[in-house]
């Protein structure tokens, strides 16, 4: 998956903006504390729902359970990028909907 932007970076699974995974771990709310679990696979899993546009066949792919890359997804989009937080989900496309 050619997506990446850097190794600390990588787009946004909605916008394709840049976002900056060097986020420390004392700046995630309380409500985001599980992701920092799955931190590896932040990027992978920006990268693997671009590539299929699709949470199932992302988490598939990356052998995750579809509710961590949907949750990882969420964060991305909403806290990281901020792109979700301002989006009409109506005005998605069926596959950006699920988040």
């Amino acid at each position: 998956m050619a997506h990446a932007v850097e190794a600390n970076h990588t787009l946004c699974p909605l916008c394709d903006g840049e976002i900056s995974l060097d986020v420390p771990d004392w700046r995630v709310t309380a409500g985001w504390r599980d992701v920092l679990a799955h931190r590896e696979h932040w990027a992978r899993v920006s990268e693997a729902f671009r590539d299929y546009r699709s949470i199932d066949e992302a988490a598939t792919s990356l052998s995750i359970p579809r509710e961590v890359a949907e949750r990882v997804l969420d964060f991305l989009c909403t806290e990281l990028c901020g792109c979700r937080a301002a989006t009409c989900v109506s005005c998605l496309d069926d596959y950006r909907s699920e988040l």
